[in-house]
């Protein structure tokens, strides 16, 4: 069971992915011009509202795509006289992993104070 969700919310971030790619690619086509990571980011927030099965991943995780396209964008800008090419569309069933922002909390006995913590957690279906 676990392993059929975990499938599930993989699929959910390369289906994610794609959609960026397709949108950074159509606003160049329309506008001339590279799409904002926080504008790419607000429009994805909108999205998630409207399409259930996108909320089955985490709001961080989303960002967390933004943003390592975002870097695979400045890398093309600063290498594409290289022969570096624009990130592409992935297929949904070759997307393994994703990463995840997951709150641990840890309790201290001697003391009455919690320790939060935020760590990324890299989540692979094999």
């Amino acid at each position: 069971m676990r392993n059929r969700s975990l499938k599930r919310t993989i699929n959910v971030a390369g289906t994610i992915y794609n959609h960026c790619i397709a949108l950074h690619k159509r606003y160049y086509r329309m506008w001339g011009k590279h799409l904002n990571c926080a504008k790419l980011q607000a429009h994805l927030a909108k999205l998630r509202h409207r399409k259930p099965l996108w909320q089955t991943l985490g709001s961080q995780a989303v960002q967390d795509i933004c943003q390592r396209i975002e870097k695979a964008y400045q890398l093309f800008f600063k290498y594409h006289h290289q022969g570096v090419k624009p990130p592409g569309f992935k297929k949904v069933k070759k997307y393994k992993s994703f990463m995840s922002r997951v709150k641990i909390i840890v309790s201290q006995c001697s003391s009455a104070r919690c320790l939060k913590e935020l760590v990324w957690t890299y989540w692979q279906n094999d």
